[in-house]
């Protein structure tokens, strides 16, 4: 009954998620037309993003998976039976790509016509943070909106901005069952090898500007 109560629950997300696209994507596509580049988006600018999601994510979770162990203050890594491949569509694809569109795509860009870059970018991330259902996962979405916007602007394109947010929902939907196991020596290396992409992002990045 339980394993049932889950997969309603998550194909009632999914229904709900479709019927929002259907509504909202035509009108927020116009307005995503309106602030889209008119360059080409470039290999670096989905390569980068996608590298930078994953290794976020992985430090980040396991970061804060292992400290919930020692003093538990989070529900998020509690183990559940959701279907993956709803959870996928949902939380890893759509959710992302109707978030960027609104966050960025739209709130962000009104706000930079009446106010300055940096403070577009706080307050965009603000009420990115408002929408999220805990305290933990809020101070989370305040801080990556940062990261949402820095690759948007960078790239001058609201589809890396899409392919990061994708790339570091993905991650921890497909790692949630291998971070959770605990094997502190595969955790404990892929946090190394985030870090290390990081820090040759951070250098491909310097060159670019």
């Amino acid at each position: 009954d339980k394993l049932n109560t889950y997969i309603t629950s998550d194909k009632i997300v999914l229904l709900m998620l479709l019927i929002l696209c259907i509504i909202f994507i035509p009108i927020l596509f116009k307005q995503f037309k309106k602030y889209k580049s008119k360059s080409k988006l470039s290999t670096k600018a989905l390569v980068v993003p996608i590298l930078l999601g994953i290794s976020i994510s992985l430090i980040y979770n396991i970061s804060v998976f292992n400290l919930n162990n020692i003093v538990f203050f989070t529900h998020n890594y509690d183990v559940n039976n959701k279907n993956l491949m709803i959870t996928v569509i949902t939380s890893a694809i759509l959710g992302p790509i109707l978030e960027e569109l609104i966050f960025r795509g739209i709130i962000y860009n009104k706000l930079k016509e009446f106010n300055k870059p940096i403070r577009a970018i706080v307050l965009q991330s603000i009420i990115f943070a408002l929408f999220h259902d805990n305290i933990l996962n809020a101070i989370y979405a305040f801080m990556v909106g940062f990261m949402f916007t820095y690759v948007y602007e960078k790239y001058n394109n609201l589809i890396s901005s899409i392919v990061l947010h994708i790339s570091l929902n993905l991650t921890i939907v497909l790692m949630f069952n291998i971070i959770i196991k605990n094997n502190i020596i595969l955790n404990f290396s892929l946090v190394i090898i985030s870090i290390l992409t990081l820090l040759i992002l951070n250098n491909s990045i310097k060159k670019d500007i």
